[in-house]
């Protein structure tokens, strides 16, 4: 039994101030990516390559809005060619207790995962 695979990928990602001046200075910032995946797999019993393909989309919003909060904000859309697409998010806050050195946390969010191509 003998299997080969190949994936390729190309991802952009950046951030934004939303305050003005540079995105890891700034207390409120937009990060984004935009990414693309071509993966293929055959083996000796295959009579094709199974090829499958994702272009992918993600903005975060990253904030500090008060005295001790951050919060962080983000959403994912996946538009896959051979499964259906996927749209999937998140949310998190942090929130430092002032006089005191405790920090309370939580988070939420749905995520996607491509089955294997075995």
């Amino acid at each position: 039994y003998v299997s080969t695979g190949d994936r390729r990928s190309f991802k952009l990602s950046g951030s934004y101030a939303l305050d003005g001046g540079r995105a890891e200075d700034s207390a409120h910032k937009l990060n984004f990516v935009l990414e693309t995946e071509t993966e293929g797999w055959t083996n000796n019993f295959a009579t094709s390559a199974t090829i499958r393909e994702t272009d992918s989309i993600a903005l975060e919003y990253q904030g500090q809005p008060a005295n001790g909060l951050d919060l962080q904000v983000g959403a994912r859309f996946d538009d896959n060619d051979r499964f259906d697409d996927t749209l999937s998010w998140n949310a998190a806050f942090a929130y430092a207790l002032p006089n005191a050195d405790i920090r309370l946390r939580g988070a939420t969010g749905t995520a996607a995962v491509k089955p294997t191509m075995f």
